[in-house]
This record gives structure tokens, C-alpha cells and sequence, in this order.
């Protein structure tokens, strides 16, 4: 059976030039779970997502794929996909509708204007009590304890090991070391997934957290 996907550039106006790279099939009916993974695997690019049109041309089940696993929710995938299925011609919501995809953690609503969507998510943040050992996200990052603040354990959809450096210096010089991080982490909370921020100032005022997007398709 024959599959009609699309590639977009997410965060972007530019086809061909940066942004998030995101391949989507927009009609994923009868294709098995072991088929979705192949083409992940192929494309290499951060996400893949595949969909399952659902009763209503407002909803549709989404998929997401890394090349190596399945995530239940990922941020760009989840609008970069409703921009292509609202522009693209593909049968769901059109431009200057809400959109709800049905995901691993839930239903995620994203309101589409065109090639710009937006998304704001609801989901409690988790944070487990205990902590990463800080010696070993040294050595993980390749970086000494003078660089490191802190870090800890966090996720709203998907768990991630937070650090938190002194300088931006240091994000440039950390570099993944993925034995000591297989070794010694990734049977922790968050087997997977590190992310890593320079510190910042604290605000001031409160942040409404969301994700918005441009998106080109190619």
C-alpha cells in the first residue's frame, strides 16, 4: 500500500532554509505500528508523525516517531502537523481553525491561521524528588563542576534532564558522551532525552507557557 507523506520545515519561512525538520503522513489508515517506524528510521530527522483521521475533521489520532522510539507528545510535531493538514489540502480543518490532536498524553488543542500555528499546552509539570547525580552530567557533558549550577528531573509529556549552566561558553563547549550517559543516567527517570540551558536572569513576571510555529511545507 502506497503512503503520501509531506516534509515541512518547522519554525521557519523559509523552505530549504533551517527551521525543524518534520515528515508527516497525512493519512496513516492501515498502517501497522512496526510500518511507522521504518520510514522514521529512513527520513532521520528529529520527528516523524504519522496520522489517523478520526470522526470529526476537527480531530485525528497523532503518532510521533524518533528513528529509534515512539514519544507521546513532542511540541514541533504536534504543530507542524496541524499546519500541514490545514494547509495542505489533505481533507482535515482548514487555515483559521482549532484543531485537536489526539496524542499519547492527551488531546492538545492548536489553533491554525494559515502557516502559523499555536499551541498551549495544560499538562502538570512532573518532577520527581531526587535529582541527577551531578559528577556524572559533568562527565556526561564533558564539563567540569565549574560549569554546572544545577540540574534536575522535569517533564510535562516527555521527561528530560535539566541543566543548568554558568555561561553560554559552556553550553558551546558541552559535548555528549554517550557511554557515560548510557552508562550512568539513562536508567533513570528520564532514560532518553537531556537538555541542556544557559542560565538566565529570572523574570520578573509570569510566563504563559505555549509553542507557536510557522511552518513551510516542500
Amino acid at each position: 500500500m502506497d503512503y503520501r507523506f509531506v516534509i515541512a520545515d518547522v519554525f521557519t519561512e523559509q523552505p530549504l532554509g533551517g527551521g525543524n525538520q518534520l515528515a508527516v503522513f497525512p493519512d496513516a489508515r492501515g498502517m501497522s505500528a512496526a510500518t511507522m517506524q521504518t520510514p522514521a528510521r529512513e527520513f532521520g530527522f528529529s520527528e516523524t508523525t504519522v496520522v489517523f483521521p478520526l470522526a470529526s475533521r476537527h480531530s485525528y489520532q497523532l503518532r510521533i516517531f524518533t528513528p529509534h522510539m515512539e514519544l507521546p507528545f513532542a511540541g514541533h510535531p504536534t504543530i507542524g502537523t496541524a499546519s500541514v493538514l490545514a494547509v495542505g489540502g489533505h481533507g482535515r480543518s482548514e487555515a483559521g481553525e482549532r484543531m485537536t490532536s489526539e496524542e499519547g498524553i492527551g488531546p492538545v488543542t492548536v489553533d491554525v491561521r494559515g502557516i502559523f500555528s499555536r499551541m498551549a499546552v495544560d499538562f502538570p509539570f512532573e518532577a520527581p524528588c531526587h535529582r541527577p547525580p551531578v559528577k556524572t552530567i559533568t562527565q556526561v557533558l564533558s564539563l567540569t563542576g565549574e560549569d554546572i549550577v544545577e540540574c534536575w528531573y522535569g517533564g510535562a509529556g516527555l521527561p528530560f534532564c535539566y541543566v543548568r549552566l554558568t555561561s553560554a561558553d559552556a553550553v558551546d563547549r558541552a559535548v555528549l558522551d554517550k557511554a557515560v550517559w548510557a552508562a550512568g543516567v539513562a536508567d533513570g527517570w528520564p532514560p532518553h532525552l537531556l537538555r541542556v540551558r544557559r542560565r538566565v536572569p529570572q523574570r520578573q513576571h509570569p510566563v504563559r507557557t505555549g509553542i507557536r510555529s510557522r511552518c513551510r511545507g516542500r
